[in-house]
């Protein structure tokens, strides 16, 4: 997705000419978009049927369901809850209470953690497929409705993506796989980005992004979403121009840093976070590396020299800020899934009612139909969270009998 795709990039590079004519009646009515007539347009299961929109939306839902559980048990284990300290004051271990047997891992947050993760590693899949099918095959031809659709979509991985760094503690066990989970989801943040600057273009007709009112009869949605899009804009630009204080209002209140970018300020908003949540994993990665001897060791050696001095109670203080920063991102994601889940879902039932939608041979939505081939290969990848869940059982199980076979 490197390069912007634009009507005269379309016909240079691809040989694709696109119609972008909007034939409408006196009144202001639109009969025709580009060689789209009413009654006439053909939805597309693979980019908004109905299985795509639920796995999407399953998965990413299922991850926020478990990150929340993961947190709610560190919140215990940590005795982050006001009615865990009554009467111990700042105390918090019990030192007169007998050492606890070792610990069997994987625990249920252990597990839990892994799921996550696994949502995550499956949405990379079909989000580099996304991406792959916009830069090189449908770039040219996806119109304005299944491309706010994909759009949108790609806000709901980046959340994904988001939970399991932000809540798997054990992200950096194995760094270099989890320095190359690190680079393909910033390349997924990366392309997010440049579908939803694409719809930034300062032209004459803006790219349509907003829901329709019921009824309306002169949104152009289903032209070809290259007719709305310029090579001339940039993600980079985009962003700068969104974090200036005259257009941050704007930009992080209103999804507006010029033409309205349905999920702009939310993607901002992650983002950052991304950012910030990149941040912590390193900081983490270099406080575990103080169990063997090394630079990381002598960094968090002299990081608690300093720190002890001042801070009294520095290790209760941590156990709150990583908790504030736990429900924070969560908090992000679960805002993302709520607001981008129901425009797609709103989007998709205007859409089904607006009478431009060609029915298939029984009379009914295509897009509703979840037994195309390309519904389904998602949906089944989903599956790999089970497989997860399988093996972390099965290693706890095995544990449990090594250490206690009889």
């Amino acid at each position: 997705m490197g390069a912007y795709v634009s009507r005269a990039e379309c016909q240079s590079h691809y040989n694709v000419t696109l119609n972008c004519t909007i034939r409408a009646r006196k009144n202001g009515t639109i009969y025709a978009l580009g060689n789209i007539a009413k009654h006439e347009f053909e939805g597309d299961g693979d980019i908004a049927g109905i299985g795509i929109f639920s796995t999407f939306i399953g998965v990413t839902s299922f991850a926020l369901l478990l990150s929340f559980v993961v947190v709610i048990l560190g919140m215990i284990k940590h005795r982050i809850f006001p009615f865990q300290r009554c009467g111990d004051g700042f105390v918090l271990e019990d030192n007169t209470t007998a050492p606890s047997k070792k610990k069997i891992k994987p625990g249920v947050s252990e597990i839990f953690q892994a799921m996550v993760l696994s949502c995550s590693d499956a949405q990379i899949f079909t989000g580099a497929a996304y991406a792959l099918t916009l830069r090189y095959f449908r770039g040219c031809t996806i119109t304005a409705y299944h491309y706010n659709i994909v759009a949108n979509l790609m806000l709901l991985t980046c959340a994904t993506h988001l939970m399991a760094i932000t809540v798997v503690r054990n992200y950096w066990e194995y760094a270099w796989l989890a320095l190359f989970r690190v680079i393909c989801k910033t390349g997924v943040f990366l392309v997010t980005g440049l579908l939803l600057s694409n719809q930034n273009a300062d032209l004459k007709d803006v790219f349509p992004t907003k829901i329709p009112p019921a009824g309306d009869t002169k949104t152009p949605l289903f032209l070809a979403a290259a007719c709305f899009q310029s090579n001339e804009t940039e993600l980079g630009t985009t962003i700068r121009t969104s974090l200036m204080a005259e257009n941050a209002k704007n930009a992080f209140l209103f999804s507006t840093p010029a033409n309205r970018i349905e999920g702009w300020n939310k993607f901002l908003i992650i983002l950052l976070w991304y950012i910030v949540a990149v941040a912590m994993e390193v900081a983490m990665f270099i406080r575990k590396g103080n169990r063997r001897n090394g630079y990381r060791k002598r960094m968090v050696e002299a990081f608690w020299r300093v720190m002890q001095r001042t801070i009294r109670h520095l290790k209760w203080i941590g156990h709150y800020v990583l908790t504030i920063y736990y429900l924070c991102g969560i908090g992000i994601c679960m805002w993302t899934v709520a607001e981008s889940g129901n425009y797609v879902g709103k989007l998709k039932q205007w859409v089904q009612d607006s009478g431009w939608l060609k029915p298939n041979e029984y009379g009914l939505n295509p897009e509703n139909d979840a037994t195309s081939f390309g519904q389904l290969v998602p949906i089944f990848t989903s599956g790999l969270v089970l497989f997860t869940f399988l093996e972390m059982i099965s290693s706890k199980s095995l544990l449990t009998y090594l250490v206690d076979p009889g």
